[in-house]
Parts: C-alpha cells; sequence; structure tokens
C-alpha cells in the first residue's frame, strides 16, 4: 500500500480526473489525488505508474519552457522570487548559486545582472542549445558537484518529485552550511480556497506552509511570503523541529467541490457551444494546452481562437488557433492560468464587458470584478 512521502502515514483518496492531458503531449493519463490523514499533504499517486515515469522522463528531456516568451522573462513571479533571493544573497564577493530546474536560465540571468559577481550554474535535463546561462544539461545529481554552493534555489521544482526527501537530502549535500535554500512551489492553500486548476499531471506534491516545513525537516524558515506562490528562504539547522499532525478532512472536502466545479464547467461550456459559442482562450501557455487538448476531446467541432496580450504572433505556435479579433457576446472566454492573482488581474481586465467566463473552475458567469482572494 502506498503511503505519504513526507510522513509515511496512510493516504485517502482526493480528487480524480479520469482523462488528464499533459500540456506537451498528446498522451492522456488517469489522475489520481490523495491526501495523508495524518499530515494533510496531497499527493499525486498515479505518477508511480511506470508509463507516468516514462511519459515524464521523456517530457523533461525534450521540455523547453517559456517558447513564447523574450528571454529573460521578467514577468511578476520571477522579480518576486529574484528580490527574495538578493535580501538573502551573503554580501561576501562572488557568492555561488545553483538552481536546479533551471530551463533557459532565467531567473539566475535576473539575478546576476543585480549581482554581476555571483557565480551561477543551473541544472536542467533538457537538451536545447541556446541556454542564458552556464548550464548541466542532465538530472540534478549530488555527486556531480565538488564543492558546496551559498544559495541552491528550487523555483516551481519541489512539486515535480515523488521521493520529496530523498531529493531534498541530495539539496542538503551540495548546500554550504552557511547557505540559503530557495523554495518556491504552488500554494495548496490558494488553489484550494479559490478553486483553481492546480491538480495536474506534471505536478506530484502539493505543498502548503505546513507541509513544505515537514518536508524541509533539518532546515528552518527565515522567510516567507504566501500568494498564488508559496515563496520561501531556509537555513539549515541543528534543532530538531517537525510539525504535529493536521489530518485532511478539510482538504478532502475543498477537493470534492473542486471535482463538482469543474465538471459542472465543463458541461456549461459543452452547452454553450452547442448552441453556436466560440471557445477563446485567454493566454497560451501551459495551462492553456491542458485545457485545450481536453476540450478538444470533448467538443472536436468546437470553434476555438486564443487572445493574449503578451504574445505578439497571429496564431499561437503549439495548435495553430487564430488570434481573437473581437469577442463576441455569445464567445466563452476561458481564462488559462492556475495563479490566483493572474486570474484576478484577467476578470477584471474583461468585467463590463458582458462575456461569459470560465475560471477554472467555477461555474460559469458573465464577467464580473474579480472576488477577495484568500
Amino acid at each position: 500500500m502506498t503511503t505519504c512521502p513526507l510522513c509515511d502515514g496512510s493516504l485517502r483518496p482526493a480528487y480524480r480526473n479520469p482523462h488528464a492531458t499533459f500540456a506537451d503531449r498528446e498522451e492522456r493519463l488517469h489522475l489520481v489525488v490523495e491526501a495523508c490523514a495524518d499530515c494533510g499533504f496531497l499527493f499525486q499517486t498515479s505518477a508511480l505508474d511506470p508509463e507516468y515515469r516514462r511519459i515524464m522522463r521523456a517530457g523533461y528531456e525534450t521540455y523547453y519552457g517559456h517558447d513564447i516568451f523574450d528571454f529573460p522573462r521578467r514577468d511578476a513571479e520571477n522579480l518576486k522570487a529574484r528580490d527574495m533571493i538578493l535580501r538573502h544573497l551573503p554580501a561576501r564577493p562572488m557568492p555561488s548559486l545553483l538552481e536546479i530546474g533551471s530551463n533557459k536560465g532565467d531567473l539566475l540571468y535576473l539575478l546576476k545582472e543585480a549581482r554581476p559577481d555571483c557565480n551561477v550554474l543551473g541544472v536542467d535535463p533538457g537538451q536545447a542549445d541556446d541556454r542564458g546561462v552556464p548550464t548541466v544539461r542532465d538530472h540534478f545529481d549530488p555527486e556531480r558537484f565538488a564543492s558546496r554552493f551559498d544559495v541552491v534555489v528550487l523555483k516551481h521544482i519541489l512539486e515535480h518529485f515523488t521521493a520529496p526527501r530523498a531529493f531534498l537530502a541530495g539539496v542538503k549535500q551540495v548546500l554550504a552550511d552557511d547557505g540559503f535554500l530557495y523554495v518556491d512551489v504552488p500554494n495548496l492553500e490558494w488553489i484550494l480556497r479559490d478553486a483553481t486548476e492546480g491538480f495536474v499531471l506534471h505536478h506530484v506534491g502539493y505543498y502548503d506552509a505546513h507541509t513544505l516545513a515537514l518536508a524541509l525537516e533539518g532546515f528552518e524558515a527565515v522567510d516567507m511570503e504566501q500568494e498564488a506562490s508559496l515563496r520561501a528562504v531556509f537555513r539549515k539547522t541543528r534543532a530538531p523541529h517537525r510539525p504535529g499532525a493536521r489530518g485532511a478532512s478539510e482538504a478532502l472536502g475543498l477537493c470534492a467541490r473542486l471535482e463538482r466545479n469543474r465538471e459542472q464547467a465543463l458541461r456549461q461550456v459543452e452547452d454553450m457551444v452547442r448552441r453556436g459559442g466560440r471557445i477563446v482562450y485567454f493566454g497560451v501557455y501551459t495551462i492553456f494546452r491542458l485545457l485545450h487538448r481536453e476540450l478538444r476531446r470533448r467538443m472536436p467541432s468546437a470553434v476555438c481562437l486564443f487572445h493574449d496580450d503578451n504574445f505578439a504572433g497571429e496564431r499561437e505556435p503549439v495548435f495553430g488557433l487564430e488570434r481573437c479579433g473581437d469577442f463576441r457576446e455569445d464567445d466563452v472566454v476561458i481564462l488559462c492560468s492556475n495563479n490566483s492573482q493572474t486570474l484576478d488581474a484577467m476578470e477584471r481586465g474583461l468585467a463590463g464587458k458582458g462575456l461569459f467566463l470560465v475560471r477554472p473552475w467555477r461555474p460559469l458567469n458573465p464577467a464580473t470584478p474579480s472576488p477577495d482572494t484568500p
């Protein structure tokens, strides 16, 4: 029987999507998320399937994010990460930084730009050549590094590991005793309370402040910001600290609500399409690709367009969808993000236009100002 990868507690079914899709490939798998009855950690148990592992390993080696954005990407998430790291970066000359899962190296580039004396190195299994910073193109292996780093960066990487304790033990091995670890993960609290499309095949572990502290045994948090992303700085410590039991009853209830909302919204979209409505995807990155693959399966005859103020092309690069010139009153506009703050901004921009919005996953409603986030 599968047990919790953080505390070895028992797991209970929490959320299912029998037709889950990947953003970068056509394969579909049955996504199953379970909750630990002891610590409350949510874990994708379907990720333990050998077929899942095969698909994901191949995907990581061919994945190349930010393929529609200029380098370096100066979005709010990268800038917030940069600023938090800079606040704790040692003042001594030439501090060393290692980012695991660095992709093109946007964040490391921004840090080097702000502190030119930094020595930066990325590790990423993707095989693309045009990296913006020095990069080891392979999966992370702590035995590869003979020296230790002043800073190790895990920006949206920890949630991809089925064995987080083993991975973090390797991270601790390459971090200097007086160094610090920067961790940035999707915030489970916001996913559940704001009912966003947070449960996706490429994410395995779902963290909030409680379970992140549990995963990082042997570390203590010295800085934390809780938004749609949970950002924190940790230092090594010898003082034992293990958060107490919490249970999973609240998370299970919120997961059930999210699952109901998802199916209700998809049925409403299908109804609008049958009556002649067009689907307009607002945003053309990862969540768009996930949703379009699923909706194309469910509604193969739907007319689909896109709109994205941050992308200049007239056709998006993956499916070749045309840009929507002018919205129509019967358009179904799907907000393509799983970041609550980004979704809030999208809703505000469309408020008062009389459109039908889908904010994954809330019931379909005319555009209105966004409610307060948690």
